[in-house]
This record gives structure tokens, C-alpha cells and sequence, in this order.
């Protein structure tokens, strides 16, 4: 199902993006709409052409196959299976980008394979850079709302501390705010499972 993403104006002044033929560029920016909330998509080219190019009678199937094909090897994407015949595309930068909504279900596609992300997207000049995709790390996602003065969620649905709480992670305690709102509410859903 498409969703709403924001296209930052850095997306028009990367230069290897520009390389690319404008058809690419623009099925490089509609894959966006199509990835869930980690930028993963099943790489289905038959169905992203009836998705992003549904009145374009001279884009074919074939043609999304040859842009996907080249915004991989140009590193925009990363293509790989789950061994089972399942074929998947990831876009390495979607987190740095990108801010999925908090209730926007969580990925169901499992996660390209250590090491394979490619390169990260070079922003234009006087952009920020950031490496974190290339090695693969986690990208915090921030948090979709701000923290209330108490330390939680606004309407206190969930005790989540807020930017002037502790981190309860003393294992491991969190470096941001977002991290540590990520972490609870992955072991909130954990405990409801168990309860299950």
C-alpha cells in the first residue's frame, strides 16, 4: 500500500541521482512510497509498474526491471531473497530520510543481509553526511510526537520516558531519546505476545 514520504530538495542536486534517466529517478522516488517502515519493498517490477507508472503506456515491465537493475548498481537499492524464492528490495537510506509514521505496522520483510547495503547516498553539498547505513546500523527513528512534561506520551497511553526521564534500560542504556521509545515499545509488545 503507498505512503505519504518526504522528498527532501537534496534529492534534486545529488549528483549520481542525476546521472540517471528521469524515468529511474522518478521510479527511485516512488519505490519510497511503496517501502514499508524500514524501505523494504518485494521486488516485484510487474506490480511497481501498475503502482508508479499506471497510465505510462510506454513504460513497460521490462523498463521497471532495467531501473531497478540500474539504481542497484549505482547502489540506490539493494536487491536480495530469503531463500525461499522470495525476492526483495531495500533502500539503504530510508531512515536517514525518512520518519515513518508510529502507527504504521511494523516490516513483515526480513532484512537484507549483513554487509550487503550499499554505499549511502551522497547528499548535495552542504548536506549532512551520515555512515550509518553503510555498516548497517541502526538508524533511530525519532519519535513521531513530542514527549509530554510528565515523561511520557501525551495522554500518558504508555509510561515511555521523555527527554528528561532515566533510560530503564540498565543493560544497555539508551543514547537518545527515540532509541530508548523504540526499545520499550518493542518489549511492551513483546510482554503483550507472552500474555497471549
Amino acid at each position: 500500500m503507498p505512503r505519504a514520504r518526504l522528498l527532501k530538495p537534496g534529492f534534486f542536486k545529488n549528483e549520481d541521482l542525476a546521472r540517471l534517466p528521469f524515468a529511474t529517478r522518478l521510479c527511485y522516488a516512488g519505490l519510497w512510497t511503496l517501502a514499508d517502515r524500514e524501505g523494504r519493498l518485494e521486488d516485484r517490477p510487474d506490480r511497481i509498474k501498475v503502482e508508479l507508472f499506471p497510465y505510462d503506456r510506454t513504460i513497460s515491465t521490462r523498463d521497471v526491471r532495467r531501473m531497478l537493475a540500474k539504481l542497484t548498481s549505482v547502489a540506490f537499492l539493494t536487491r536480495y531473497g530469503d531463500g525461499n524464492g522470495h525476492h526483495f528490495l531495500a533502500i539503504p537510506t530510508f531512515l536517514q530520510h525518512q520518519t515513518p509514521h508510529h502507527r504504521e505496522p511494523l516490516s513483515r520483510i526480513p532484512a537484507p543481509p549483513t554487509g550487503s547495503l550499499g554505499p549511502s547516498l551522497r547528499p548535495a553539498q552542504g548536506q549532512p553526511t551520515s555512515g550509518r547505513a553503510v555498516t548497517g546500523d541502526p538508524v533511530p527513528v525519532q519519535p513521531p510526537y513530542p514527549p509530554s512534561a510528565k515523561g511520557g506520551r501525551r495522554g500518558g497511553r504508555n509510561n515511555i520516558p521523555g527527554a528528561g526521564g532515566k533510560c530503564p534500560h540498565l543493560d544497555r542504556p539508551c543514547q537518545t531519546t527515540s532509541e530508548c521509545i523504540n526499545r520499550t515499545i518493542a518489549e511492551n509488545r513483546q510482554q503483550q505476545k507472552g500474555r497471549a
